[in-house]
């Protein structure tokens, strides 16, 4: 139970991670004053920050809403007054609406607007260079997804390739460093234009970074580029998302995860990142259009990133081991396998030159994984998945689904619960 009245309905009881805090009405104004957290084993009285005592932000029309008791909703915005709540997709499920109109998931339409293009599919790739190839890339496109490429020596004769192959209106994103200087980036960002790129992603690690947007404003006002989308990221708050946002925006979309991807270690070496849900939910709630990047575990984690706000879904490690990866299948005894890593492993550093000295660590881990068969398979339930989700919620299509989803915390023997438990007694 995420909230509880107390007799006289005038203050709500958080529990959050075993811990119980005490407050005001979520809505409206919250009153400077002193909160009691208790932890088990102290209470720890904590200040009520001016910040927490403003009024509560208006709801965009897409907030995610939580059950209450006596069968009421209330926003995710409700929830998020304590900077300690930090929820994944496993800490959630979508609950089934009543009086549903959606009579079969055949009659759902999962496609979505993304830059120059609309997918069918709204899930894209992650830029990884032992999940994307040309086979990868030619499955996106026959399912109706995208790829993004990952960062290449030479993308622009990449970027032609896949032209003469696949033709001019190829769904590919292509990925690029941010350089010591911005005109070296925009530089780039041109030579890509001039070969028909339509999107392109600036692929570093923090998104946060003030030379960053400033990157990005000079890239976006840059008449040679007025053509082409921009991507950034990684991002994981809304007051992050806002700096792409004020005084103007600066990108079309931004990556939404820090530290989420199975192959990173960002939160085990750094101590950073944000819970994938809430990080969603804060970026979307901003109004900058959200790519959820990591934490996909299941087909069903990307029926609740839609459903929490994101455009679309990256998908990374999910893939990992299929037929249309990159490169070959070994056996040594343990059966068929094949190389997967992270973008921020030792493997790739050193492949990459990038230096490990006492100013850089690796944040991500390399090994090998087992054949899966092919990624058809695996995006086909995706797809099942994501429609089986709407069907449930009512949803004709994706922007009903975000408005209409309403989530309900689980705990942690519904998480048992969630599994096909009769094998597992």
């Amino acid at each position: 139970m995420l909230f509880r009245g107390d007799a006289s309905g005038e203050c709500l009881a958080k529990r959050i991670h075993g811990r119980q805090l005490t407050m005001p009405p979520a809505q409206g104004e919250y009153p400077l004053g002193t909160s009691q957290i208790r932890t088990g084993t102290f209470t720890l009285m904590t200040q009520l920050t001016p910040a927490r005592a403003m009024t509560a932000p208006a709801l965009p029309d897409h907030a995610p809403v939580f059950l209450a008791p006596r069968g009421t909703t209330r926003p995710w915005y409700d929830l998020s007054t304590v900077d300690p709540m930090s929820l994944t997709y496993d800490d959630v499920l979508l609950a089934p609406q009543p009086q549903t109109e959606v009579e079969s998931r055949r009659r759902v339409d999962t496609s979505v607007p993304f830059g120059p293009w609309r997918l069918d599919l709204p899930v894209v790739t992650a830029p990884m260079d032992t999940i994307v190839g040309d086979d990868m890339l030619a499955l996106f496109e026959e399912l109706g997804g995208c790829t993004f490429w990952p960062r290449c020596d030479d993308p622009v004769a990449v970027a032609v390739a896949h032209r003469v192959r696949f033709g001019p209106g190829v769904r590919c994103a292509y990925s690029i460093g941010l350089g010591d200087r911005p005109e070296s980036t925009i530089e780039l960002a041109r030579a890509l234009a001039d070969a028909g790129v339509r999107m392109i992603l600036i692929d570093i690690a923090h998104g946060g970074q003030a030379r960053l947007v400033r990157t990005l404003g000079a890239l976006q006002s840059h008449p040679d580029l007025a053509e082409v989308v921009f991507v950034t990221g990684n991002i994981a708050t809304a007051s992050q998302a806002r700096s792409y946002l004020e005084p103007e925006p600066v990108a079309a979309y931004v990556r939404v995860g820090v530290g989420s991807g199975g192959l990173c270690t960002t939160r085990l070496i750094a101590g950073t990142g944000v819970g994938q849900l809430s990080a969603i939910f804060d970026v979307a709630g901003t109004g900058l259009p959200v790519i959820a990047d990591g934490g996909v575990r299941h087909p069903g984690d990307v029926a609740k990133a839609l459903a929490a706000g994101s455009q679309v879904v990256m998908i990374g490690s999910l893939l990992a081991g299929t037929d249309e990866t990159p490169g070959e299948v070994i056996d040594d005894g343990h059966g068929p396998r094949k190389f997967v890593r992270g973008q921020a492993s030792f493997s790739y550093m050193i492949d990459n030159q990038i230096a490990v000295d006492k100013h850089r660590a690796p944040e991500g881990e390399a090994g090998f994984v087992p054949v899966k068969g092919s990624a058809r398979t695996i995006l086909t339930q995706v797809s099942g998945g994501l429609r089986s989700a709407m069907s449930y919620t009512g949803a004709a299509n994706l922007a009903e689904f975000r408005r209409r989803a309403v989530f309900t915390l689980v705990s942690n023997a519904t998480l048992f619960e969630n599994q096909p438990h009769i094998f597992r007694r």
